[in-house]
């Protein structure tokens, strides 16, 4: 009876601790962008479509506070992305439109102040790219005038602690390729 007794306590232990975690093995799973992005709403994994957090905003910031203490975590986020119509001009449409729907995973490991981010497409079994972080970084603003959204909430991997959203976005926009801060957002949501 002991015995059944703590297997049982140790599963309803366990069960709190599994709920905040996010589910890393579907990074593994190749499946077309719809089948992902399904099962990625039913899993623990943060999913952003076309620019807003449609799941497992409160695993990304559970995921921020453990980094932040200097815990050691993993994240699964997933990118989905369609093409609108409507925002582009109808010769581009026909060219990409067999390129789309689209789902890009980027499963991101903290350990000893570091972070790694592997990104891959979910119908692919080939990561597109690794790259390695030292600083996680949260930015909350006021849009820029003529956005679609009037404000944004944003987590991206830099490799400074002191660098601001508005010195990356200046790197992004300028002709400049020394203006550029390597960095990688990997969650989004706009307001």
């Amino acid at each position: 009876m002991k015995k059944i007794l703590s297997i049982l306590l140790s599963v309803i232990l366990l069960i709190p601790l599994c709920a905040c975690q996010s589910d890393t093995s579907l990074f593994e799973e190749v499946a077309p962008a719809d089948e992902a992005l399904a099962r990625c709403k039913t899993s623990a994994v943060v999913v952003i479509e076309e620019s807003k957090c449609t799941h497992g905003e409160q695993l990304m910031k559970d995921f921020y506070d453990k980094t932040k203490k200097g815990e050691e975590a993993e994240l699964l986020c997933a990118m989905y992305y369609n093409l609108d119509g409507e925002n582009i001009s109808e010769e581009l449409y026909e060219q990409e439109k067999d390129n789309y729907p689209q789902l890009y995973y980027y499963l991101v490991s903290s350990k000893d102040d570091s972070y790694i981010v592997k990104i891959r497409k979910s119908d692919e079994e080939q990561i597109e790219q690794e790259a390695s972080y030292s600083c996680l970084m949260h930015y909350q603003g006021d849009a820029p005038k003529g956005a679609s959204f009037s404000s944004y909430d944003y987590y991206v991997l830099t490799r400074s602690d002191t660098v601001t959203w508005d010195e990356i976005e200046k790197g992004l926009f300028s002709s400049q390729l020394d203006d550029y801060i390597p960095h990688c957002m990997i969650y989004r949501n706009t307001f």
